[in-house]
């Protein structure tokens, strides 16, 4: 069976996504095993609680995630998200799951450059894929953290510009001193309906050990940062997951972290977990995956089929030629790639190869949830096109 990955071969779904949720307090066990996390992420429309419309606040980063047929974006927003510039989108691993299966990247569209997603300003983008994190697991909230990639580079088509992400030291001081931040979002308010107005809400950092155990979550996990105001009625409670949380500084919006889950927000708050944004930046995945080489990195392994072959093709959009060492590829048992055309360097903005590979699933169903490898490449922003193969969801046990 081979198959051309001309987009993501995932199943189809109602469009009636809701990847925000609450979370009761538990043991960190039953956070990182159980499928009751994957399963509540989908259980509520997003909401901002006590918060307020963003009038002068530069916003112009912000983007609304939408699905469905219907022609209004308010009507199709289900997840937030920020710009990071040219064709690229940041946001919530989770928000592409319903059900505990991908979504398909062709069914989610991008709505931006506007707060209000009733004006005439909006513009909306169709999505071709996006890229998880190889380590998201839907069960759990660790490195929930996607990229959106769109069909066409946005930034001389419409007024908007690239959200700034938070340096580490920054994000240190900040959760030290247990400041304010701001969260950004098109979520249900405290009445129950989804503004059209984008919506921001104040939160403090309180005490990291103290936030994380209120909703069961280890404070050594680097990669999230717990923060509420639990008193003061204020949340991003079934917030617009995807979002961002940040603080501004002379003016501009610095994105500190991504709006992940929380603790249950109906008596007057809670507590909630945002994924540090910076760990991902400093470690060069955010620019490996936004620097204009298009490649589809998440395999889906079918659930029936012994062997499954895919061609994966390689788009070089991006400034610098680069050439993909097939020969020094990092295979794990189970995968082989049969035949390429990847023999040359890719041209600058136009450049393309394909890559046929083989996977033997009995093989591969024996190892963990997803398999991770990687093909190295000589590119200055990418030093290797990573893939994740993941096991088809009904097959595993939760």
């Amino acid at each position: 069976m081979k198959q051309r990955l001309t987009q993501l071969a995932l199943k189809h779904h109602s469009s009636s996504c809701a990847p925000f949720t609450t979370l009761a307090v538990a043991t960190l066990s039953t956070l990182l095993s159980h499928n009751a996390i994957g399963e509540m992420l989908h259980e509520a429309m997003p909401s901002i609680l006590g918060g307020k419309e963003v009038v002068t606040a530069p916003s112009s980063f912000m983007v609304s995630l939408g699905m469905g047929n219907s022609n209004d974006a308010h009507e199709r927003h289900f997840c937030g998200g920020t710009y990071l510039g040219g064709r690229y989108i940041l946001t919530a691993a989770h928000c592409l799951f319903t059900d505990g299966e991908p979504d398909e990247a062709s069914d989610i569209d991008v709505t931006v450059a506007a707060k209000d997603l009733h004006s005439p300003a909006a513009q909306t983008f169709p999505v071709i894929q996006y890229y998880l994190h190889s380590d998201y697991d839907d069960r759990s909230a660790v490195n929930d953290i996607a990229i959106i990639e769109l069909e066409e580079d946005i930034q001389d088509e419409v007024s908007i510009s690239a959200v700034q992400l938070a340096s580490e030291e920054s994000v240190k001081q900040l959760v030290a001193n247990t400041s304010q931040l701001t969260v950004l979002g098109w979520g249900k308010d405290e009445t129950g309906q989804i503004p059209t107005q984008l919506k921001q809400v104040e939160l403090s950092f309180i005490d990291q050990g103290v936030a994380c155990q209120n909703i069961g979550f280890p404070e050594s996990i680097e990669s999230v940062i717990c923060v509420g105001d639990p008193l003061s009625g204020k949340d991003s409670c079934k917030g617009d997951s995807g979002g961002p949380i940040g603080y501004y500084e002379e003016g501009q919006f610095m994105q500190v972290g991504i709006v992940s889950i929380g603790s249950s927000c109906e008596d007057n708050g809670g507590i909630g977990l945002y994924t540090r944004v910076n760990d991902f930046n400093k470690s060069g995945w955010i620019k490996a995956l936004s620097s204009n080489v298009r490649y589809w990195k998440d395999i889906y392994l079918p659930f029936d089929d012994d062997s499954y072959g895919f061609t994966v093709p390689v788009q070089n959009l991006s400034s610098h030629s680069f050439k993909i060492d097939i020969s020094n590829a990092v295979l794990p048992e189970g995968v082989e790639i049969e035949a390429h055309d990847c023999q040359s360097s890719l041209a600058a903005y136009r450049g393309d190869c394909f890559i046929d590979m083989l996977v033997d699933t009995t093989v591969i169903n024996q190892l963990s949830r997803h398999t991770v490898f990687h093909i190295p490449t000589d590119h200055p922003d990418i030093p290797k096109l990573e893939f994740n193969v993941v096991h088809h969801f009904s097959s595993l046990e939760p």
